[in-house]
């Protein structure tokens, strides 16, 4: 399994997923389900930060599935009811739809996060994908922890 690579996909999905979308969206998605216009345009948006996280010719055809598996798996999520299980779920799907790219796609060019990387003893990288998780996605997740509540 390539690091760089699965580090690349899972910045670009939370970045598409959490930042690039707003609540206005997410009910715009939920309320029209297929029919809603964004729902189209944030799986593009999805394959395209793949693509520019993994600017590799041969990966076109990876981003063009990953923004397809995201298509269906949102559509889906919108005819599924509202709540923790179902951000959950949906989250793992996004997660093993790109686990599975990466076991398929071999590349040996150097990804353009790699050369973010300190070759100290810490990862620019990582560090970035672990704010950016405790922001938004954090957020929302303690969000339908506590809503019961």
């Amino acid at each position: 399994m390539n690091s760089w690579l699965f580090l690349s996909l899972i910045l670009a999905h939370v970045i598409g997923d959490f930042y690039l979308q707003n609540d206005k969206y997410c009910a715009q998605k939920e309320e029209r389900k297929f029919k809603s216009w964004f729902l189209y345009v944030h799986s593009l948006i999805i394959g395209v930060v793949s693509w520019v996280v993994v600017p590799v010719y041969e990966f076109r055809f990876y981003a063009l599935a990953i923004a397809f598996s995201h298509l269906v798996i949102d559509v889906i999520k919108t005819y599924s009811p509202k709540g923790l299980w179902n951000f959950v779920i949906d989250q793992v799907a996004h997660l093993a739809i790109l686990i599975i790219v990466i076991f398929s796609f071999d590349t040996t060019t150097k990804l353009p996060i790699q050369s973010m990387d300190c070759n100290g003893s810490y990862s620019i990288p990582l560090f970035i994908l672990a704010l950016l998780l405790c922001i938004k996605p954090a957020n929302i997740l303690i969000k339908l922890v506590l809503k019961k509540y």
